[in-house]
């Protein structure tokens, strides 16, 4: 790839990125999933440090979006902390633990049901859990 098309790439990124960012902070949307802009973002940063060029308005610079005062708090029942862009369930578990958390039985029998294919317990598992969290765990597994 020259330099000309690896600019133009790193252009393109900067604003599907920023698009993304400016969604998710200020418009509370969710438009691509995290392993999505995850990729995105290593391929802007690797573009970036293969041409030694950081564009302006470059995400790998820019932290965050403009805060938004209209949208809503949420409360929540524990700290919400973050864990980076892992992908690894050990890597999950011993995080969990350092952080005197625990994946709830209910996660963990769905996680071993995914992963086993095992049709009756991922059934007994989805069933009663909320509709919310359901589609939050089959969206996280599919990128897993």
């Amino acid at each position: 790839m020259s330099n000309i098309n690896e600019t133009d790439r790193m252009k393109e990124l900067i604003e599907v990125l920023n698009k993304a960012s400016k969604a998710y902070y200020a418009e509370d949307i969710e438009i691509m999933s995290n392993a999505e802009y995850d990729a995105l973002y290593d391929e802007l940063l690797m573009l970036e440090e293969k041409t030694g060029t950081v564009l302006a308005g470059s995400p790998t610079v820019n932290v965050g979006y403009e805060a938004v005062d209209n949208l809503p708090k949420e409360t929540h029942e524990s700290p919400m902390l973050s864990l980076d862009k892992t992908k690894d369930r050990e890597a999950l578990r011993d995080w969990l633990n350092g952080q005197g958390a625990q994946v709830s039985p209910q996660t963990e029998q769905f996680v071993e049901a995914f992963a086993g294919r095992d049709a009756l317990l991922l059934t007994q598992t989805l069933v009663p859990m909320e509709k919310w969290k359901r589609d939050q765990l089959i969206a996280a597994l599919e990128q897993w």
